[in-house]
């Protein structure tokens, strides 16, 4: 059953019916568990249409500074490469929004999911990167996060398609 969630859920399918209830049961504490709560509260909310209704979800793939992005509530990134040229997936961040999900992935495991507070903003480069982050442009774009780290990280690998 817990893949075929996880599939569900990668391709953005709606939940069935007799999965939409206020807590996930089957998967209490585990990182489905909390995805699958989050999945029903977003089609309660886009059931109420409006501005519901345009939540996106994000996923972002943290490398050397999950610790920082996380532990602090948001997800950054350089507005520029290094050579001073754009780069798409940086570009993306702008188009986050308040209320949207960000699924955070880092050392192989899918390991916590939240809603942007805010829409992106400008921001200069975290001062808690230290030397990693002296290797990416001082200009930013940051979005704040209420991340909720799952218990139990999910290895993606272990249940994609």
């Amino acid at each position: 059953m817990e893949p075929q969630l996880l599939a569900d859920l990668f391709r953005q399918r709606r939940p069935r019916p007799e999965r939409r209830r206020r807590t996930c049961h089957r998967h209490t504490g585990s990182c489905l568990g909390a995805i699958c709560v989050c999945l029903e509260e977003l089609e309660a909310k886009r059931s109420l249409g409006s501005r519901w209704a345009s939540m996106r979800f994000w996923w972002v793939n943290h490398k050397q500074t999950f610790a920082e992005e996380v532990g602090g509530h948001y997800i950054w990134c350089p507005k520029h490469k290094k050579d001073g040229a754009r780069n798409h997936f940086y570009e993306t961040l702008r188009e986050v929004q308040r209320g949207d999900l960000v699924f955070s992935f880092a050392d192989a495991h899918l390991q916590a999911v939240g809603a942007a507070k805010l829409p992106c903003y400008s921001c200069p480069r975290p001062d808690e990167f230290g030397k990693v982050g002296e290797a990416w442009d001082q200009r930013g774009w940051r979005v704040d996060v209420q991340f909720q780290r799952f218990q139990r990280p999910l290895r993606v690998a272990s249940v994609a398609d």
